[in-house]
């Protein structure tokens, strides 16, 4: 296991807190650490790896380990990073949150596995209307590539499809592509396989 061997600022984007750290390998990470909770980082970790097999954009990630003696004289650095193991995530430079006029630069066949993705591991925590929102998804103008991130929320007990399909951030391109036969095609296969599987099923 690697670990953070510099603690350079904190990141003000995102509810967790998270800061960005050079590590041993010399890399630098947005690093998830006490704040995000012990619960927080398992299933950040867990959605990580089932992104990454759905073939999602998702920034290369670890477990690093955060040692005392970087937080030994800053009483923030106690309470928001603490010791021990932590989630690290790729720092990608050049980024912007992705908005309204953003997500329509995007390939639509992408934002629907965003969808079909966040709805099979129950992450509501993924948003974006007119008044704004927390759409976890990053941008980098330059090679118009999107990354897909923050996962903590995902498992969630109170997760409703009925809310999703209002607030969520690629609701437009899973909604609007249903008339595609190729795409309901695809879809009942999905959903065929779940069934034999016992998994839940997408609702309309």
């Amino acid at each position: 296991m690697f670990e953070v061997i510099e603690i350079i600022r904190k990141i003000e984007q995102g509810r967790t807190e998270p800061y960005l750290c050079g590590a041993s390998d010399g890399n630098e990470y947005v690093v998830k650490g006490k704040t995000t909770q012990g619960k927080g980082r398992i299933v950040e970790y867990i959605c990580a790896h089932i992104g990454k097999a759905f073939d999602l954009p998702i920034p290369d990630f670890d477990i690093i380990e955060v040692p005392e003696y970087l937080l030994e004289y800053d009483s923030a650095y106690r309470v928001e990073i603490g010791t021990g193991p932590a989630f690290a995530s790729m720092y990608i430079p050049q980024l912007q949150e992705v908005n309204l006029s953003i997500i329509d630069d995007i390939d639509n066949a992408l934002l629907q596995d965003v969808f079909l993705f966040d709805y099979w591991i129950h992450n509501e925590d993924r948003t974006l209307g007119d008044t704004g929102g927390n759409p976890n998804l990053i941008f980098r103008p330059v090679d118009k590539q999107m990354y897909v991130l923050d996962h903590n929320l995902a498992f969630d007990d109170d997760y409703a499809l009925k809310d999703m399909k209002k607030l969520h951030v690629c609701r437009k391109a899973w909604f609007e592509e249903q008339g595609d036969m190729l795409k309901i095609s695809e879809l009942f296969s999905f959903c065929l396989m779940r069934k034999q599987k016992n998994l839940p099923m997408l609702v309309y």
